[in-house]
């Protein structure tokens, strides 16, 4: 087992963002990562729920915020790279749907989506409602990616219901074209 004494709160969450690209979440399996006792991640980290908070923000470290082209765009594009952030971590999906982030990191995207709405006028009160509903969004195409079910047959049986007419423009749930429709259509609404 590692030396605990070299270990850090970012080595640990950095260890856990890989645990995180191929199986869930575990403090074993983060400790397992990093050669040492689980007991060990608790001197960095008082519980479970603090990793995971550490480690929900980290995984947008590397998102970048768009700075160019039309307000809705940029938040739609935001959106996009926050999914394929956590995407790339299928561990951390439905943590951090249970837990949207709080950190450095989110707090950058945050102020980013709150900029582009207050650039068209939103008011406080429908930035952060927009802020809320946007997340929940998100979380379910998230989760809806992830889930084991064949999303895209389920939507080929769905449109077989609805008929072809429906069936032409239904997307796929989880898919990241429904995100970036849904997205859009929600911070439209948030503006009007």
């Amino acid at each position: 087992m590692g030396a605990p004494g070299r270990l850090t709160a970012h080595s640990i969450a950095a260890a856990a963002l890989t645990v995180a690209e191929s199986g869930p979440l575990t403090m074993r399996a983060v400790a397992q990562a990093l050669g040492c006792d689980p007991m060990a991640l608790y001197r960095h980290f008082p519980n479970r729920a603090a990793l995971v908070d550490a480690v929900t923000d980290l995984a947008l470290a590397d998102v970048e915020v768009p700075t160019e082209g039309r307000w809705d765009d940029r938040i739609v594009e935001l959106h996009a790279r926050v999914r394929a952030a956590v995407l790339r971590r299928p561990g951390l999906a439905a943590e951090y749907v249970a837990r949207p982030p709080l950190g450095e990191h989110a707090g950058r995207v945050t102020k980013a989506l709150a900029l582009a709405l207050r650039e068209v006028g939103a008011s406080k009160r429908q930035i952060v409602g927009a802020l809320q509903v946007l997340q929940g969004y998100l979380g379910a195409n998230i989760v809806q990616a992830v889930a084991p079910q064949d999303q895209a047959r389920r939507a080929a049986e769905v449109g077989e219901a609805l008929g072809p007419t429906a069936a032409r423009h239904l997307l796929v749930n989880g898919s990241e074209e429904l995100l970036r429709f849904g997205v859009r259509l929600i911070a439209r609404g948030a503006v009007t």
